[in-house]
């Protein structure tokens, strides 16, 4: 890597008022900048971490541009103790870029860094999105990637496919990593080798990479599907997460596709809510209200020792809990307190009807949400469908009518099924992004079903389809907003 540093002449002025009584005088002080650098985030080589020294600074921020790249800007930070630090992401690699330090007071000063980024881990690098049709939106398009059992990898890419952020977990496998409320990020990480039932935890770590802290699950081990943090940083932040439950011997000579077994050892799963001090205050275990009537789904392989198969944990509108089980074909909202079942759609036990839907059902899905008009987008992977292939669908809900009525659907041409995994996500400007993890491809559409963008997650050494868990869209690297 090369680095170099080009600092500016900067004066300080301390201004004094003249006056007889020197004691009583009125003084203002000028803003002084008396020292500034710039070093590599060893987290991520897409990034540079601005130090400096201001006296009288209140504020400050980092413009960056490169000859290649146009560039942009940091938000504002408050400087304490005339010391402050600030790390510039979203970096193109193997470029040399202009960093304008500014620094405000009672008046404003900048200063010129020069700062020459490396190349990215060869991990990331043969990790490729590929654009075929169109440019993605604004933002960043952020893959929490499935390639390894032992690097755990959130890539995330601006609109024409090129990496400008990355979190590697070496050493770890990962499925739900997110951006969360706070403007953390978290990522369910379990030792290597396993995504079924082995040890690990969750971490929460800032957008320059550093972990501030790490959750586990109370009981047995964490199931990687869904972690939630809700809250704010002065009451604390509660946690929201699946973790593993006790295997029992099952009975599933009634579901033909496992061959007639009498005796097979399934794992359910426990909702886990732990209040800011880490204390749990809410538990709710599938194997009190599920049996293997409710499994009606097929599954991707033989039986990997989990009976429920819980893929969503997210919040209704009116603070509940909505959980998808993705054995049962079943979207459920529990009471956030009792556990009870509120209703459900889909499954064996469904309480709502579906109406206006040609398929009639949906089938294995994944990443269910509510919408702010009150609607269900549902990823609907579609095993039971004939022929198999996966769509994104709307209902809109009447909850007391209980009836979800089909009013949008997106079926990709040409046709896509993946068996497993995947995501929707509604962005604020009312396009949808389309994750569909199994197949590598990432599709951004209109509401009339214009496809604006379709690139392919590739691996670079073979050439062929990547795996993801979901795709999210990021306004910015360096704090949540609304997609």
């Amino acid at each position: 890597m090369r680095l170099s540093l080009t600092v500016s002449a900067i004066s300080a002025l301390v201004v004094a008022v003249a006056c007889s009584d020197s004691s009583t005088s009125p003084r203002t002080f000028a803003l002084a900048v008396r020292s500034t650098s710039v070093a590599p985030n060893p987290n991520n080589t897409l990034s540079a971490i601005v130090y400096f020294e201001a006296e009288h600074a209140d504020s400050a921020s980092v413009a960056y541009s490169a000859s290649t790249d146009p560039g942009s800007a940091t938000p504002w930070y408050r400087v304490a103790n005339n010391l402050g630090k600030i790390t510039v992401l979203g970096l193109l690699p193997n470029t040399t870029y202009n960093l304008v330090l500014r620094v405000r007071g009672k008046t404003t000063q900048s200063d010129t860094l020069q700062y020459t980024t490396d190349s990215v881990p060869a991990y990331v690098s043969n990790q490729r999105l590929t654009l075929s049709q169109g440019t993605f939106g604004p933002g960043f398009t952020m893959l929490a990637t499935l390639n390894s059992f032992d690097t755990a990898t959130a890539i995330a890419y601006d609109s024409i496919g090129r990496v400008r952020w990355y979190r590697v977990f070496p050493g770890f496998f990962s499925t739900d990593i997110k951006l969360q409320k706070n403007g953390h990020y978290t990522a369910a990480l379990s030792v290597a080798g396993g995504a079924q039932v082995v040890p690990g935890q969750y971490v929460e770590f800032t957008p320059d990479g550093n972990i501030v802290k790490t959750y586990n699950v109370p009981v047995g081990d964490p199931d990687g599907h869904e972690f939630y943090l809700t809250g704010d940083s002065i009451s604390g932040y509660t946690s929201h997460m699946w973790g593993y439950t006790g295997a029992r011997a099952m009975d599933l000579s009634s579901l033909s596709v496992f061959g007639g077994k009498t005796n097979e050892e399934e794992y359910g799963h426990t909702l886990f809510r732990l209040a800011p001090n880490g204390q749990p205050e809410f538990a709710y275990t599938t194997w009190n209200y599920y049996d293997v009537t409710d499994w009606i789904e097929p599954t991707c392989c033989a039986p990997l020792g989990d009976f429920d198969h819980p893929n969503v944990l997210e919040f209704t509108p009116d603070s509940n809990y909505l959980l998808s089980f993705r054995n049962f074909g079943a979207i459920v909202k529990i009471d956030r307190f009792t556990g009870q079942k509120m209703w459900q759609i889909g499954g064996a036990h469904a309480t709502f009807t579906i109406q206006n839907d040609p398929l009639g059902f949906f089938s294995g899905e994944h990443n269910v949400h509510f919408l702010p008009n009150g609607d269900l987008l549902v990823y609907d992977n579609g095993l039971r469908h004939v022929p198999q292939h996966t769509r994104v669908v709307e209902y809109a809900l009447d909850e007391t009518r209980k009836t979800a009525t089909m009013v949008w659907e997106y079926e990709p041409q040409p046709m896509v099924f993946t068996s497993f995994i995947g995501s929707a996500e509604r962005l604020l400007n009312g396009n949808t992004l389309v994750g569909f993890g199994a197949a590598g491809q990432v599709d951004e559409i209109d509401t009339e079903n214009n496809l604006l963008a379709r690139a392919s997650f590739t691996t670079a050494s073979n050439g062929k389809a990547s795996l993801f868990y979901r795709a999210y869209r990021l306004p910015t690297l360096y704090k949540y907003q609304v997609p």
